[in-house]
């Protein structure tokens, strides 16, 4: 089960975002080892806990 922002399974409203605006999303997953996934954006810059990573794959 994976969550974004409290809404699983893709249920939640359709997010609307402003190039450069600053958002904040609240993930969650359960699983095992087996189907356990990272949320991730390709392509983008996150930063998590001051610290900038970017995604590429």
């Amino acid at each position: 089960m994976h969550s974004i922002n409290g809404y699983v399974y893709g249920n939640g409203p359709l997010p609307v975002l402003d190039v450069g605006q600053r958002v904040r999303w609240d993930t969650f997953s359960l699983g095992t080892e087996v189907d356990l996934h990272t949320p991730h954006w390709h392509g983008q810059t996150v930063v998590n806990n001051g610290m900038r990573y970017r995604v590429v794959a």
